[in-house]
């Protein structure tokens, strides 16, 4: 039922779609070496198995006519999408059943995704308001991918979902002043949660990723960090610069394990220490890594490396959020006044200097 090729020192499985009535090439993310070999031969017999399975139950779908419900599930299986992404894509098409009162693909036309953009217009959502602008994008495009996967497998002749217009909003940094005063009372007070923040702040990584960081992860001789993006479920490099190999030497360097041991839902010190410093709004976790990123855009590091740092899989998002940012800055520059001067990420993410 399937092949093992190979295409550019790289290992794919060859097999026929009888769907599709086309041959299609399954990457194995494998080299072409003995080792890569063995474990493709292993993969072979599993897809094969669930190709048996898949075509059957396809078979029976098509033969009754695909539900969308199937279509989504369907989607979310063949790419192994993340558990957030499934949420969100069942969630629009609960939506595009309550706009057009329709359940199977074939039935949907032009006019039912018209009816579902007004539906997202007027819709009132569980806050007793309008969706927003960004939530109509998010349910929008969540939509258009299900339906350009659908058209590419030939289970749909077109693809009429409406993008709706996301809207950029202001970024909102924290202020240095008031993440040197929560560092300075976390110092104090919870040595290990200080080393957590002081983390975030000189890496700009998102939570899950420093959450799932492990020392074995750590090149101490080729000062690199090798990062998962659990989001994304990738990897990227960055560096192990002298500010963070400090930091490590500070906690404790050890040979295993992970570095910091909470869970994602043990990170409530972050609010209860700015409801014991009197803030009179919350900042996010999330903010710092914004914090990072806008101080790195915002000192004449290239984009290229900003969104590298950052782990940006598209540079038109480091643009969109973060280079606009300065834009301010570089008006008043032009019109001839004295800049502000702009501390460097280095400055930035050294702060006080404590313990």
């Amino acid at each position: 039922m399937a092949t093992i090729i190979t295409r550019n020192n790289k290992l794919y499985l060859r097999y026929y779609d009888k769907i599709t009535g086309t041959k299609k090439d399954k990457a194995l993310g494998l080299q072409n070496n003995r080792e890569g070999l063995r474990l493709a031969k292993e993969q072979k017999k599993l897809f094969e198995a669930n190709l048996l399975d898949k075509y059957y139950s396809l078979n029976t779908m098509v033969k009754n006519r695909m539900s969308i419900d199937e279509a989504a599930a369907l989607f979310s299986e063949v790419r192994k999408h993340s558990k957030s992404t499934i949420t969100g894509t069942l969630l629009a098409v609960r939506h595009l059943k309550t706009a057009t009162k329709i359940h199977y693909l074939t039935d949907l036309d032009r006019a039912d995704f018209q009816r579902f953009s007004i539906y997202l217009s007027k819709t009132i959502g569980k806050n007793g308001k309008p969706f927003s602008p960004n939530s109509k994008n998010i349910y929008s495009r969540s939509l258009r991918n299900m339906f350009t996967w659908l058209k590419a497998e030939k289970y749909v002749n077109e693809n009429f979902v409406i993008l709706e217009k996301e809207e950029v909003k202001q970024l909102e940094v924290i202020p240095i002043e008031i993440l040197e005063q929560i560092k300075i009372h976390l110092f104090d007070k919870n040595k290990k949660a200080y080393y957590f923040i002081r983390m975030l702040e000189l890496t700009g990584l998102r939570k899950s990723s420093a959450l799932a960081l492990s020392w074995e992860q750590i090149d101490f001789r080729s000062n690199i960090i090798t990062i998962d993006n659990v989001k994304k479920n990738r990897k990227f490099i960055f560096p192990l610069t002298n500010d963070i190999l400090s930091l490590l030497k500070e906690m404790g360097i050890q040979k295993e394990g992970r570095i910091f041991g909470y869970s994602s839902d043990g990170l409530k010190f972050w609010y209860r220490v700015q409801d014991k410093l009197g803030f009179k709004k919350y900042y996010g976790l999330h903010q710092i890594r914004k914090t990072f990123i806008s101080t790195l855009a915002n000192s004449g590091i290239s984009l290229y490396d900003v969104a590298t740092l950052a782990d940006h899989r598209s540079i038109q998002t480091t643009y969109k959020y973060y280079a606009k940012s300065n834009i301010e800055r570089l008006k008043n520059l032009l019109d001839g006044e004295k800049p502000s001067p702009q501390p460097s990420p280095q400055t930035v993410s050294k702060g006080v200097q404590m313990g």
